[in-house]
C-alpha cells in the first residue's frame, strides 16, 4: 500500500465530510446504543490509522487533507484483509451482518437460518426525495426533475404513493419514474419527492417461462454496463469447462465462487473505467462494486447463454437505506433468482463458510425501482458531470446520498430516503389498490 495511490485518484473530498461518509456507510447500526461522539472518535483513529498504513491523500495533514472515498474504502477492506486493520470486520462487516439479521421473522436465528423463508412480509412507510441543485440555471430555463418510483411485482405491492413536487410543475408518473416538468422563476434548490406506504416480502425467485423475445432480450451481449467482451466471454468459458451444460445453477455457482475468491468487493471510480468494457474492471483493479460486479456476473452468464438481467433500489435496512444493485439470473427449473455480491462483506470476502451462501439465490426485502434494460430512472436536467463523488451521511431515521462535482466541490444533487413512523412491522391484511397524486 502505496501513499502514491492510483492514477484514477481524485483527493479533493475534505476529512470531515469523508469521516461523516465512514460512519453513515460502517456504523449504520453502530450508531444504535453507540453515542455519536464514540463512533465519530472511532472513524477518526481509524482513519489515522490508514494514513500511517500508507493511505494516499493530498493537501498536508490534520484538516487541511482532502481524500478519495474511493480510494479510501479501498484502502480500508484491503488492509482488513490483509491483517492489518480491524476497522473494516468489526465495523462494516458486523453492520451488514446485524441489518440483515433483525430483518428477520426470528432476529436470534443465526446466518445458518437465513433465506427467503426467514422473512416475513413487512409493511413500511418511506419519503424520497431528490433535491436538484439548480443554481446555474437561467430563469425561464425548461426544467425536468426525475425520481426513481417502485417497481411492482410479487415481492412488492405499492399501497399508496403521494407525490411532492416543485410549484406549478407539471408531473408525469411512469413505470420507474417519476417526472416534474417546470420553468425555472429563480436557480436554487428544487425538490422532487413521494411518501410511499409499502408491503415488501423477500425473493425466493420468480418462477415462470421465460418467452423467445425475453430471451434474446436477457442474453444480448451488450447492454450498458454489461458487455461481452473476448476476454470475459473467455474467461467463463474457461471457469465452466469442466460442469454440465445442463446444470445452469453449477455454473451461476462457479461464477460468483470466483468472483468472491479473486477480487475484492469495495468502490469504483467510474470516470476511470473503459465504458467498452465496464466488467473488465476488477481484472484490472481487483475490485468490483456492486453495480459493476452485478454486471459482470450477467455478462459472463451471458457469454454462456444464460439470461441475466441488472437491478437496483433502495436497501429497506433501518437506518441504512443507501442505493444498491444486485443480479438476477434465470434458470429453467426456478426461474428469475438474485444474487447479491454484497455477501462477500457478509462472508467475509467468502472465506465465513455460515455466510458465504447469503443473498445468493434469494434477496431480503427492497424497494427496486430500476430493472434493466426497459425499467429506469433515467436522467434529469441536471446531469452528473464528468468525475464526481458520492458522499453519504446518516439521518436519523434514513440516509442522505450526496453527489458532488469532484473538480469543484459543487453539490449535483442529494438524494434521501428515510423511513417515517407507524411504517415498520408485519404486514396484515391490506388492499392491493393503492392512490397516486
Amino acid at each position: 500500500m502505496s501513499a502514491s495511490g492510483p492514477p484514477w485518484a481524485l483527493r479533493t473530498v475534505s476529512r470531515g465530510d469523508l469521516i461523516d461518509d465512514i460512519l453513515a456507510m460502517h456504523f449504520a447500526h453502530g450508531f444504535l446504543g453507540m453515542p455519536e461522539a464514540q463512533a465519530r472518535g472511532q472513524a477518526e483513529a481509524a482513519l489515522d490509522r490508514w494514513l500511517a498504513l500508507g493511505l494516499g491523500h493530498a493537501g498536508g495533514a490534520g484538516a487541511a487533507a482532502r481524500f478519495d472515498p474511493v480510494e479510501v474504502l479501498n484502502f480500508m477492506v484491503a488492509a482488513g484483509v490483509a491483517g492489518q486493520d480491524r476497522f473494516w470486520e468489526d465495523n462494516h462487516v458486523a453492520c451488514e451482518r446485524r441489518q440483515i439479521v433483525q430483518m428477520q421473522a426470528d432476529p436470534t436465528a443465526g446466518p445458518e437460518a437465513l433465506g427467503a423463508a426467514s422473512f416475513a412480509p413487512r409493511r413500511f412507510r418511506v419519503r424520497l426525495e431528490r433535491a436538484y441543485n439548480l443554481a446555474a440555471l437561467a430563469p425561464g430555463t425548461r426544467v425536468r426533475l426525475r425520481l426513481p418510483l417502485p417497481i411492482e411485482d410479487a415481492v412488492l405491492r405499492v399501497d399508496s404513493l403521494d407525490v411532492h413536487a416543485p410549484p406549478g410543475a407539471a408531473v408525469r408518473r411512469d413505470a420507474a419514474r417519476l417526472d416534474a416538468g417546470f420553468v425555472l422563476e429563480r436557480p436554487g434548490m428544487a425538490t422532487l419527492g413521494v411518501t410511499l406506504a409499502l408491503e415488501a416480502r423477500a425473493d425466493g425467485g420468480l418462477p415462470g417461462p421465460l418467452c423467445d423475445a425475453e430471451r434474446e432480450l436477457y442474453t444480448r451481449p451488450h447492454e450498458d454496463l454489461i458487455q461481452v467482451t473476448p476476454r470475459i466471454r473467455r474467461e467463463a468459458e474457461a471457469l465452466v469447462a469442466g460442469l454440465p451444460a445442463h446444470d445452469p445453477a453449477a455454473r451461476v455457482a462457479a461464477i460468483v465462487a470466483m468472483i468472491f475468491d479473486r477480487w475484492r468487493m469495495g468502490a469504483v471510480p467510474y470516470h476511470a473505467i473503459d465504458r467498452d468494457a465496464p466488467g473488465e474492471w476488477p481484472f484490472e483493479s481487483g475490485f468490483f462494486d456492486c453495480q459493476i460486479g452485478a454486471a459482470l456476473l450477467c455478462a459472463m452468464c451471458r457469454a454462456l447463454g444464460m439470461p441475466a438481467r441488472l437491478c437496483g433500489g433502495f436497501q429497506l435496512y433501518r437506518p441504512n437505506t443507501c442505493y444498491h444493485y444486485w443480479a438476477q439470473v434465470w434458470l429453467p427449473d426456478r426461474g428469475w433468482l438474485t444474487f447479491d455480491l454484497s455477501n462477500w462483506h457478509l462472508s467475509l470476502g467468502g472465506r465465513d463458510a455460515r455466510w458465504r451462501g447469503a443473498l445468493l439465490g434469494w434477496a431480503d426485502m427492497r424497494l427496486k425501482t430500476q430493472l434493466f434494460p426497459h425499467l429506469f430512472t433515467g436522467a434529469s436536467t441536471r446531469r452528473l458531470p464528468a468525475t464526481w463523488h458520492k458522499l453519504r451521511k446518516r439521518l436519523p431515521d434514513g440516509t442522505e446520498t450526496r453527489f458532488l462535482d469532484a473538480a469543484t466541490g459543487e453539490l449535483v444533487y442529494r438524494e434521501r430516503l428515510v423511513h417515517l413512523p407507524d411504517g415498520q412491522g408485519a404486514a396484515g391484511p391490506a388492499s392491493m389498490g393503492g392512490t397516486a397524486a
